[in-house]
Formats: C-alpha cells, structure tokens, sequence
C-alpha cells in the first residue's frame, strides 16, 4: 500500500546547577527533531479526501500523497472575496469561482501543499527545586514545523457554537474585499438572489474552510506544569502508625505563551487533533500516605 522514510534526533541534557545538604536545584532540557517521506503510495484520492474534509465541526484534516509527509494538510486556492463578499477560489483551470470546486473530483492537482499537521521540531524545559521536605516543579513545552487548519465558520451561525472571534473582521459593505478574507454572513435572503439554491451557497462557505486562507502555524510555547509538594520528615512521623506522608499539588495547561496570532486564543495542539479548540486547565491535588 505504501512506503515511508522517517529519520530522525533526540537530544536530551540534564545538569544539576546547586546541590547542598538541604537545597537543590536541577533542570532538564529535551529537544526532539523528526522527519517522515511517503516514497510510494498507491492511491487515487479526490478532493475531498486531500483536504479532509469532515461533516463534523471538527477541522482536523491530514492525508497522504507521495512525496509528503503523513498528516499533510492540502487546500483550496483562495482567490480572495468578490465585491458581494462571497469567497472566490481557483479551480483545476485556474479560473475564479466560487462554488464551482467539486469535492469529488479526482484531479487533484490544483491543491496547494499547506504543511503537516505533525510538529517536526519539539521539546521541553523544566526545573525543579527542593529545599528540605518542600519542591517545586516548573515545566516549559515547546513545538513547531507543523501547520492547523482553523476552525470552521460554516459553524457558527446558530445558537449551539461559540462563534470565532475573526467574524467581528467579516465583510459589511462594498469595498471591505479589500482590507478582509472573512466572507459576509450568509442568508436566505442572499441564496435566494445570489445563487439557484442553497447546495451551491453551501458549497461556497465549506470550500471556503478548506481553503488555503484557513491555515495557520501550529508553532507553540507553553507553559505546561506547575506543582509544589512536601513531604514530612520521618522523625516527624515517628510517633504515628504512618512511615511516609506527602502531600502534591500539580497545576497542568497552564498558559499558551506563544502562538499564530490568526488561531485568536485557540490552542493549535488540540486543533490539530480534532478536539476543543481551548486546552482544559487542570488542578491536581495527590496525598500519600504510607503505613
């Protein structure tokens, strides 16, 4: 069925910066490099699967083509909007369009190659302290080389989706075509007149989510971990039935320090994956006890 190419480096180093009878600090430092080819691939995709289109208000999308990596995002040439506000797009003829690309088509060729959605680079950064019973654990994720697709528009008009913060930027009135990508908010009114029904003004807003004006970069910094523990002193403990006791505190997904301004706050790890576009904080409080 297929043939791939995967090379690769992990680099790891760990230092101990101070150690004393009753402080130490240490950190760790992880860099992770990866990278895979599809030598041989027999397969006649359409459009449809090239862009990953999915029905779902999910917008992870990966295919594969020869010559690409695994999880490669192909798109829709966006051809900019037109003086209604409708998105345009270049077909396999290289004439503008705007509801005219055929998701079943085979001819696949006038796609545009938008990345991977697999990080080709990533790593992390932490330091942990410990004075006496107490630590104190920071850690720093990093990724980047990859690409997300943003998510869809065609989603949000109705009451059960959080509507992107990008709609504020759509097209009003004539001349915006010039200074914004985001297409007018559609409606029957605009069907009725613009189009022969609503099939092909459909069409026009689910090829405009899979076009190449719906990619961003999925390179991220965050902040990932923060945890504090103690554990007791066994002279402490003596007197008690308990050999051991520790108490943790682990906050995780913390702050996305860096991303794509085009993502508007959504995390581009989760997106990639096909989950909300926000990482969920989490608290984690652990208590040990040993008898």
């Amino acid at each position: 069925m297929a043939e791939l190419r995967i090379h690769g480096v992990e680099l790891g180093l760990e230092t101990t910066n101070i150690k004393s009878k009753d402080f130490s600090w240490k950190t760790s430092f992880i860099y992770s490099r990866s990278k895979n080819e599809i030598t041989k691939l027999l397969t006649n995709p359409t459009v449809r699967n090239m862009i990953g289109y999915s029905s779902s208000s999910k917008s992870v999308a990966g295919f594969a083509k020869e010559g690409y990596p695994l999880r490669s995002i192909f798109s829709v040439p966006f051809n900019g909007l037109n003086d209604k506000g409708l998105p345009t797009f270049l077909d396999s003829d290289g004439n503008s369009t705007v509801s005219g690309i055929r998701f079943d088509s085979r001819n696949v060729d006038f796609l545009e190659y938008s990345g991977t959605l697999i990080p080709t680079d990533k790593g992390s950064f932490s330091n942990s302290f410990s004075y006496k019973g107490l630590s104190l654990g920071i850690v720093f994720t990093y990724s980047y080389g990859n690409v997300v697709r943003l998510r869809k528009l065609t989603n949000s008009y109705n009451d059960f989706w959080v509507a992107p913060r990008e709609l504020n930027n759509r097209w009003q009135y004539p001349g915006d075509e010039n200074k914004t990508d985001v297409p007018v908010l559609y409606t029957t009114y605009m069907y009725q007149r613009l189009f022969n029904g609503w099939k092909e003004l459909n069409q026009a807003y689910l090829t405009y989510d899979y076009s190449d004006v719906r990619i961003a970069k999925g390179d991220n910094i965050r902040l990932k971990e923060i945890s504090l523990g103690y554990t007791f002193d066994r002279n402490f403990l003596r007197e008690s039935r308990i050999r051991q006791l520790s108490v943790k505190l682990q906050a995780t997904n913390l702050a996305l320090l860096y991303a794509d301004k085009k993502l508007n706050g959504d995390d581009p790890d989760f997106l990639a994956n096909g989950h909300t576009p926000i990482s969920p904080k989490r608290l984690i409080f652990t208590l040990r006890v040993g008898l």
